[in-house]
């Protein structure tokens, strides 16, 4: 990280405070998103095994559930996609957040001076933090990312990541089944779309 400052001035602890304070709510904004979307992609998946067990046991309806598995999936894999990308939108804005923390802890104006002279100086807490995290090896830069970040990352990326290969999976797997029955799917289409 850069622990140059951006300028000489004194920045006062308040605002020091307020941009941790903002860091913070990134953070839980970030872990409450990926609870509801976590949520929402388990529907998902428990949606397309509804669909999957209600098409195989009526075959009268088997190939517009099939077509709805496959449009259902498409959909869910564009949404873990997209969740995927709003971790790591989170992980970069607090980045950006914790390296002007670290530019501003040197600096900081603490209200407690004696006959002139500041008595308190910060102890810049994430900078050293950085290092001794550097120093055990905890830290990794994740691939094509701004940011380095903890190694448990991977296991917070893994999971839109899997939800994603799930989705994708179930939409060939449909997108094979209409295929090789083809002219069955077109007969049941019509039956369907021109029955009394």
């Amino acid at each position: 990280m850069n622990t140059e400052p951006a300028n000489k001035h004194q920045c006062s602890f308040d605002e020091f405070k307020l941009i941790y304070d903002s860091a913070e709510k990134v953070t839980d904004r970030r872990l409450s998103k990926n609870s509801q979307n976590y949520s929402i992609s388990v529907g998902i998946v428990l949606a397309i095994a509804v669909i999957a067990n209600w098409s195989i046991s009526n075959s009268q309806y088997r190939y517009t559930g099939f077509t709805l598995i496959a449009v259902v999936s498409i959909m869910a894999s564009v949404y873990a996609k997209l969740w995927l990308k709003q971790i790591l939108d989170f992980k970069s804005l607090n980045t950006a957040k914790f390296e002007v923390l670290n530019e501003m802890a040197p600096l900081l104006k603490f209200n407690l001076e004696v006959d002139g002279e500041r008595k308190i100086v910060s102890y810049e807490p994430f900078r050293r933090e950085w290092e001794i995290l550097q120093k055990l090896n905890a830290l990794q830069a994740p691939k094509k990312q701004r940011f380095k970040a903890l190694k448990s990352t991977n296991e917070e990326l893994f999971v839109p990541n899997a939800f994603f290969v799930i989705f994708l999976s179930a939409t060939f797997m449909s997108i094979l089944a209409i295929l090789l029955n083809l002219g069955k799917f077109v007969d049941g289409w019509r039956a369907l779309l021109f029955s009394p």
